[in-house]
């Protein structure tokens, strides 16, 4: 499963995912720049960006059109 990390507005920077989901993928501020799980991104960023992270047991990061998209993970919350 891959989940969006980093809460909105204030998104920060760098590359940030949890030990549950080790894996960035992409990153993203907006639904609109978001190459994958757009539907679970949330509110956008005003600044900095969100982190497309991943788990362990996700298919293969290469095959993009298997991901299961959880709910946004979110930092500090």
């Amino acid at each position: 499963m891959c989940v969006w990390y980093r809460s909105a507005p204030l998104c920060g920077n760098g590359n940030d995912c949890p030990t549950e989901y080790p894996y960035l993928e992409s990153q993203a501020s907006s639904s609109s720049d978001a190459q994958y799980c757009k539907n679970t991104f949330g509110a956008q960023c005003w600044t900095g960006e969100k982190n497309l992270c991943c788990g362990p047991n996700s298919v293969s990061l290469q095959n993009t059109g298997n991901y299961t998209c959880g709910n946004a993970f979110k930092k500090n919350e």
